[in-house]
């Protein structure tokens, strides 16, 4: 592991790069899953599962679903894109 000395203008443009793309994709991954939940179920998706109107099973299953498929999306966002990254302009 680099010092934070050692850190180049590159090192911190990838860094950048790699937070924005894993952002950008944690926001489309999300929309996605709640037009997904809206066309499975015919309801409106949790906007806040912690709220008492919403049901527990339809809390935890929104929250499972939402963590687990943002969380996917950005370990690869953030193996693969940093190694591309690396290999095409670094």
């Amino acid at each position: 592991m680099k010092n934070l000395k050692e850190y180049t203008d590159e090192d911190h443009l990838k860094q950048y790069l790699v937070s924005g793309l894993t952002m950008l994709s944690a926001i489309i991954v999300k929309k996605l899953i709640e037009y997904l939940w809206k066309a499975a179920t015919d309801e409106e998706p949790p906007k806040n599962p912690a709220s008492q109107k919403v049901g527990w099973q339809q809390a935890f299953l929104f929250t499972v679903l939402t963590g687990l498929l943002v969380s996917i999306t950005k370990l690869f966002i953030r193996r693969n894109v940093a190694v591309e990254l690396e290999e095409e302009f670094f």
